[in-house]
Parts: C-alpha cells; sequence; structure tokens
C-alpha cells in the first residue's frame, strides 16, 4: 500500500526542506537572547492535507488514533518514511548537506538537525542522540569488561528510532534503550552478563530497560534478557542467581548450577514488565543440597491508557525450580505466573490479559529427598478500572509439582490456579474471567513417601463490583494428586475445585458463574494408600436485581484406585449459590469412590446442597436440587465402599417450592467380606405453606440407604 502514498512523502520532504518553514530559525540572533527553540514552528514544517492525502490513499479516511491506524501509520507512514530519510543521510548529495547543516546545530546531545548519533565506545560508553529533526539514536557499547555495564542507547530524533543498549559484562547489566522521538521505535534494552563461575559463583547482570515509543506514534523496544548466573563445583558452593529482565518482557536469566554435597543452586531471575518469562533456577547435585527457585514472570502490559483498543499483555511464565539430585536433597520450587495486564486505565479497552503460568518444580532424586512444588498461576487482568470494559482476562495455570523418586521422599504439591479477572472495577463489563486450573501434584517412587496434592483451582472473575455485567467467571479445575508407588506410600489429594465468580454485586448482571470440578485423588500402586478427591467449587452468587441465577456447584473428584489398598474417598461436590431471582442453582454431584484390590473400596463423595429462591415466584420456578452422591468403590476381594449422602434440597420463599433432594449414591460392588451401602438420600427444600421435594433413593448396591426426608414447612410459616 506504501507506493500510493509516495507523492504525499515527496510532498513532506518538499515541506522538509522548505527554509521558509523554519521562520527565523536561520537568523544567528535567534539563539543569542531569551527565545529558544522551544518557539520553533514545528507545524509549519507539514501541511495537515499530506497525512490525510497518504491515509485517504490507503484506504483509511477516518484519521481517528485506533489500533488499526496506529498499525497503518507504522507500516505504511512511518516505516517508509524512515527508510527515504536513511537513504538521503547516506546518500553523497545528502552527506555533503548534512555535513555543512549539522555542526550548527550541535549541541543538546544532538548530532545536529539531521543525523544519526554515533555508537557508544569504550571510553564513552552511551550511544549519542539523533538529529533534531531526524536520526537514530547510537547504539550503546557493549562491555567487554568484568563488572562493567553496557552503555545506553541514545534518543531518537523527532523522527527517530532510539538506539539498542549495549550487552553488559560479566556479572554487569545491559545499557537501556534510547527512548524514541515525536514519532518512532524504542531501542532495545542489552542483556545483562553472565556472572562469574566459582565455588561461590556470581551473579548474573539484570537486563537494560526497553526504550520508550514516540510521544505519538510508535512502539516500545524490548528489555534485554538478564544475565545466567555463574557455576559452581565443590561441596558447599554456591550458584549465582540469575539477572531480572528488564521493563518490556526481558526474561529473567537462569540461576547457575551447584555440584558438591551441601551445595546451593541460584535462583532464576524475574522476568520483566511486559510478559517476560521468569528464569530456572539451578539445578544441584549432591548429598544434602538445595536447588534454586524459579523466577516470577513478569506483569502483562496494558492496553491502552485511554479509550478502547487492545486487550492486556499477558502475565509472563514462572520459572520451573531447579532438580536435585542427593539424599536429602530438596528441589527448587516454580516460580509464580504474572498478572495480566489491564486492557484499558481509563477507557472502555479490550479484555484483560491472561494471567501467566506457574512454573513447576524440580524433580528430585534419592532417599529422603524433596521435590519442589508448582508455582501459582498469575491472575487475570482487569479489563477496564475506570468504564465499561469487556471480559476479565483468565487466570494462569498453576504449576504442576515435582516428582521424587527414593524412600521417605516427597513429591512437590501442585501450584493453585490464578483467578480470574474482574470485567470492569466501576461500569457494567460483560464476563469475569475464568478461573485457571490448579497444577497436578507430583508423584512419588519409594517406600514410604508421600505424594504432592493438587493445587486449588483459581476463583472466577466477578462482572463489576458495581453495576451491571454480564455472567461471573467459571471457577478453574482443581488438580489431580500425584501417584505413590511403594509400600507404605500415600498418593496425593485432588485439589479443590475454584468459586465460581459473582455476577454483578450491587446492581444488574445475569448468572453466577459455575464452581470448578475438583481433581481426581491420585492412585496406589503397589500397597500404597490412594487418597480422596477435591471438593466440587461453590457456584457464584448474584448480586441485587439479577436476571439470571447464581452459579451451579462444581463435581467432587473421583477418589483414587488402590492396587493392594484403600480406595480413595470421594470428593465432595460444590454449593449451588442461591439467587435473586425465583430460583437457585443445582449443588455439584459427588465425586465416586476409588475402587480397592484385595481391600475397601472408597466412599463415595457427599453431593452438594442445591441453591435457595430468595424472591417470591410461581411454584413451577426451580429451586435448587441437591447433588447426587458419588457412587462408593469396588472392591475386588474387600468391602464395598459406602455410596455418598445426597445434597439438600433449596429452600423456596413465601408460596413457592422447595428444591428436589439429591439422591443418595449407590454403595460400591459386593465382596466376599461385605458389601458397600448406599447413600442416604438429600432432604427436600423447605417453604412456607407446602411440604418440601420429597429425599433422594438410597443407593441400590449393599444395605440401602435412608430416603431423605420432605422439606420442613415450617421454615418460612405461613403468613
Amino acid at each position: 500500500m506504501a507506493p500510493s502514498a509516495h507523492a504525499d512523502f515527496e510532498d513532506f520532504f518538499a515541506d522538509l526542506l522548505d527554509p521558509a518553514a523554519w521562520g527565523t530559525l536561520f537568523d544567528p540572533g535567534f539563539w543569542d537572547g531569551s527565545e529558544s527553540a522551544s518557539t520553533l514552528d514545528f507545524a509549519a514544517l507539514f501541511n495537515g492535507d499530506d497525512l490525510a492525502a497518504a491515509a485517504v490513499a490507503d484506504g483509511l479516511p477516518g484519521m481517528a488514533v485506533d489500533t488499526d491506524f496506529a498499525d497503518w501509520f507504522q507500516t505504511d507512514f512511518y516505516l517508509p518514511l524512515h527508510a527515504a530519510m536513511q537513504d538521503w543521510i547516506d546518500s553523497p548529495f545528502g552527506s555533503q548537506v548534512n555535513d555543512f547543516i549539522n555542526p550548527l546545530f550541535a549541541f543538546g546531545g544532538a548530532c545536529g538537525l539531521v543525523c544519526n548519533g554515533v555508537d557508544g565506545t569504550e571510553t564513552d560508553v552511551d550511544g549519542g542522540s539523533g538529529g533534531w529533526i531526524f536520526g537514530d539514536g547510537g547504539t550503546g557499547w557493549s562491555s567487554t569488561e568484568d563488572g562493567v555495564a553496557g552503555g545506553a542507547g541514545g534518543d531518537g530524533g523527532w523522527l527517530g528510532n532510539g538506539g539498542d543498549g549495549g550487552v553488559g559484562g560479566a556479572g554487569a547489566d545491559g545499557g537501556a534503550g534510547g527512548a524514541a522521538g515525536l514519532f518512532g521505535n524504542g531501542g532495545n534494552g542489552g542483556d545483562g552478563g553472565s556472572g562469574l563461575d566459582g565455588l561461590h559463583a556470581g551473579v548474573g547482570g539484570n537486563g537494560g530497560d526497553a526504550g520508550s515509543s514516540g510521544d505519538y506514534f510508535g512502539s516500545a523496544g524490548v528489555g534485554g534478557n538478564g544475565g545466567n548466573g555463574g557455576n559452581s563445583v565443590g561441596d558447599g558452593g554456591t550458584g549465582g542467581a540469575g539477572g531480572n529482565g528488564g521493563v518490556g518482557g526481558g526474561n529473567g536469566g537462569h540461576g547457575g548450577t551447584s555440584v558438591g554435597a551441601n551445595g546451593t543452586g541460584g535462583a532464576g531471575g524475574d522476568g520483566g514488565y511486559g510478559s517476560g518469562n521468569g528464569g530456572n533456577g539451578g539445578a544441584v547435585n549432591g548429598a544434602g543440597s538445595v536447588a534454586g527457585d524459579g523466577g516470577t514472570g513478569g506483569a502483562g502490559n496494558f492496553g491502552t491508557i485511554l479509550g478502547g483498543g487492545r486487550a492486556g499483555g499477558p502475565g509472563g511464565a514462572g520459572g520451573n525450580g531447579g532438580d536435585a539430585i542427593g539424599d536429602g536433597s530438596t528441589a527448587g520450587n516454580g516460580g509464580d505466573g504474572g498478572t495480566g495486564g489491564y486492557g484499558s486505565a481509563l477507557g472502555s479497552g479490550g479484555d484483560g490479559g491472561i494471567g501467566g503460568a506457574g512454573g513447576n518444580g524440580g524433580d528430585a532424586t534419592g532417599d529422603g529427598s524433596t521435590a519442589g512444588n508448582g508455582g501459582n498461576g498469575g491472575n487475570g487482568g482487569t479489563s477496564s478500572t475506570t468504564s465499561d470494559g469487556r471480559n476479565g482476562g483468565v487466570g494462569g495455570n498453576g504449576g504442576d509439582g515435582g516428582a521424587a523418586s527414593g524412600d521417605h521422599s516427597s513429591g512437590g504439591n501442585g501450584g493453585n490456579g490464578g483467578d480470574g479477572g474482574i470485567s470492569s472495577l466501576v461500569g457494567g463489563g460483560q464476563d469475569g474471567g475464568v478461573g485457571g486450573n490448579g497444577g497436578n501434584g507430583g508423584a512419588v517412587s519409594g517406600a514410604n513417601s508421600v505424594a504432592g496434592s493438587g493445587g486449588t483451582g483459581g476463583t472466577g472473575g466477578i462482572t463489576s463490583p458495581l453495576s451491571g455485567g454480564r455472567d461471573g467467571g467459571a471457577g478453574g479445575h482443581g488438580g489431580d494428586g500425584g501417584v505413590a508407588e511403594g509400600e507404605g506410600s500415600i498418593a496425593g489429594a485432588g485439589g479443590k475445585g475454584g468459586d465460581g465468580g459473582i455476577g454483578g454485586m450491587l446492581g444488574g448482571g445475569r448468572n453466577g458463574g459455575v464452581g470448578g470440578n475438583g481433581g481426581n485423588g491420585g492412585d496406589g500402586v503397589d500397597g500404597a494408600a490412594a487418597s480422596h478427591g477435591g471438593a466440587g467449587g461453590a457456584g457464584g452468587g448474584v448480586g441485587l436485581n439479577a436476571s439470571g441465577q447464581g452459579g451451579t456447584g462444581g463435581v467432587g473428584g473421583n477418589g483414587g484406585a488402590s492396587d493392594g489398598g484403600v480406595g480413595g474417598a470421594g470428593g465432595s461436590g460444590g454449593e449451588g449459590a442461591s439467587s435473586s431471582g425465583f430460583g437457585g442453582a443445582g449443588g455439584g454431584g459427588g465425586g465416586g469412590g476409588g475402587a480397592g484390590t484385595g481391600g475397601q473400596g472408597g466412599d463415595g463423595g457427599t453431593g452438594g446442597n442445591g441453591g435457595n429462591g430468595l424472591t417470591t415466584g410461581s411454584d413451577d420456578a426451580p429451586r435448587g436440587t441437591g447433588g447426587t452422591g458419588g457412587t462408593g468403590g469396588d472392591a475386588d476381594g474387600g468391602t464395598g465402599g459406602v455410596g455418598g449422602n445426597g445434597g439438600n434440597g433449596g429452600s423456596g420463599d413465601l408460596g413457592s417450592a422447595g428444591g428436589v433432594g439429591g439422591n443418595g449414591g449407590d454403595g460400591g460392588q459386593v465382596g466376599p467380606n461385605g458389601n458397600g451401602a448406599g447413600g442416604n438420600g438429600g432432604n427436600g427444600g423447605g417453604n412456607s405453606r407446602e411440604p418440601g421435594a420429597t429425599g433422594g433413593n438410597g443407593g441400590a448396591d449393599g444395605t440401602p440407604g435412608t430416603p431423605g426426608t420432605d422439606g420442613d414447612a415450617t421454615l418460612n410459616p405461613a403468613g
């Protein structure tokens, strides 16, 4: 599309080189008095019709500053103009003109009017600034000396890019990128230098910050990466920590390793603001050693400051924890994910940014060793802080716990999922963000060991604390518990599901978010005990005058199966939320019990209670139904598990029917040593004038469960 605007660029050059446009700039007395360059009439340099004509020629009749126009300006206007000006600087004729004019204006750090700044050197490390009108900043010097930082990039001219920062020497910081002028792109930050090796190794340098974009149009640079920490060899040694990433999305450096007894690995550096990833922790190899933790991910950029536009940037991922080898060693924990960016700080904005994933915990090998825990997921970003927003950002998933191998070892727990973002802090908004899933627990292999538990799911985001909005975000699912293998070992429990988000708080809104499902309990192998499933998350409530109903509770996780032991119990179902409308939401079903081989099957989980209806309505309007109890686990050669009890039905308001109680779960299949009893049915919900709904039936297999009672009519006596 650029060639169609070529004639308009020629008009631009004609304006730029017209001496009349510069007024009294070349008057020798101009610089002697109190007047300064601030009186220069930059508006006269460009005819507004030139920009408008270029936009129309490329099919963009509107001049609004939105995402499409910003992309057009960068691709079809600025970059061709920048290339043409660089051609002018490099041309023989342009060089003659510039060599004559630029020395007259080489002050204030600028190289002149139209020129590129000089690159930094060992004696003058920072790059020079570009020309007043046009020119790129020079590149900062990349250090060749240990402990000496790289030079900063020079600033661009009025039209020009900032220079890149230089790389830091060993263990030193990288230089910052130069800033652009009115129009242009910021320079990239320089990378930090790696730390020096040694028994107590050096830390990595921090990455340089990115240069800022042009005041009106342009893109910011990319932050420099942190340097890796130095490595250590020898008993009692320490690996160096990784450097932090620079602002603008620089990644954190990795921690240094340690080889030797009782050594310590270096921690990973944190990611820079703008979606930088955290560095990995340093691994260790030696008895009693401790590995480094992963670095934290950087927060995401905001989409825009004013008005609508881009979505918030994603949070950076947390770094993984370092692995550990050796008896009694400890692996590193995963770093937490970064928070998603705002869609807009002051306007309607786009969606909130996605939260970064938590890093995985490090694995551990050796008797008595401990694996690392997974990092927590970052929270989803808010769409807008002041006005009607869009959707809240999705929470990041928690990292998985590390696995452990060896007798008396411990697996790492899964990280928790990040919470879903809010749609709008003040205005109506749309949907709350979905909560992130919890990470899975780490497995263990070895006698008398304990596997890691699953992480908790993140809570769903609310639509708006004040008014309006649509649906609350769903809760994240709980992580599964880790598998255990070995006599006397115990599997990890499933993580709880996250609660659903509220569908508006003070007014408006629609439905509450659905609760997340609980994670499954870990299986037991070779005589290890299985574990129970996680509870389902509660359904999200609703605000005043909501048009929908509360969220349904999440399903409980299934208990783990056991080979030679007791099966795990199923998790309880989540509670259904009450409603300000006619009907409450149903409770989640209980999880099934795990099967037991040669032992006892696990008990089924209890069903969640149904939500209450709070506003008078018709008898036909549904009330929350209690969740069904989980099925008891089967037993091959043992006793079947007991079925879970059904949840109670929700109560109705004056003159309206209560909810149906949930059915009790079936007992486990019959074994030679007995049978599993059925679960009791849930009670019907109470109301004011009529008996509540019938309770659920007992389980079919084994001894029948007790049916639930009818709802109590005295809860709300007729007036």
